[in-house]
């Protein structure tokens, strides 16, 4: 098992989202494979337009008019704090996502979402943590950024 700072180094070297796929082998670790997803976000939807939220999943839209209505903080502080200029910009809502998938040729039915990015702008630092958390798990790890600069 090598170290952190060594980690850091060897597997920000690897590391890129512009390839789709890529088998990384970095020393004291099993080979890996790489993934850059692209993604989409379709929740739109959710932000309020003047009080009022579009229909598309009325179950959804019940369920977020009530939290906003009964937790008057998130509404006032989080909901409508969201400008429409961010929620336009297309690196926000169009996006790849890094997939770590172990080598193992067996199924899983698991994995881990590490989900960070405040005050970050690119994944290298979370690296060596993912690709802990594959070996340790033997499941893939999804690395979901929640800051609107994380790697965009």
């Amino acid at each position: 098992m090598t170290d952190y700072l060594t980690d850091y180094k060897n597997l920000g070297k690897e590391f890129s989202l512009n390839l789709s796929s890529k088998k990384i082998k970095i020393e004291g670790h099993k080979e890996f494979e790489l993934l850059s997803l692209p993604f989409t976000s379709n929740a739109g939807f959710v932000y309020p337009e003047d009080d009022y939220y579009s229909e598309r999943d009325r179950t959804f839209t019940s369920l977020l008019k009530f939290y906003c209505n009964n937790n008057k903080y998130s509404n006032e502080l989080i909901f409508k704090k969201l400008e429409w200029s961010d929620r336009s910009i297309a690196e926000n809502n169009k996006f790849r996502i890094p997939v770590l998938i172990p080598s193992t040729k067996s199924k899983n039915k698991k994995a881990t979402f590490l989900i960070h990015g405040l005050n970050e702008k690119h994944w290298d630092k979370y690296l060596p943590w993912a690709v802990r958390i594959m070996e340790e798990t033997s499941s893939p790890v999804i690395l979901f950024p929640i800051a609107f600069h994380m790697n965009r």
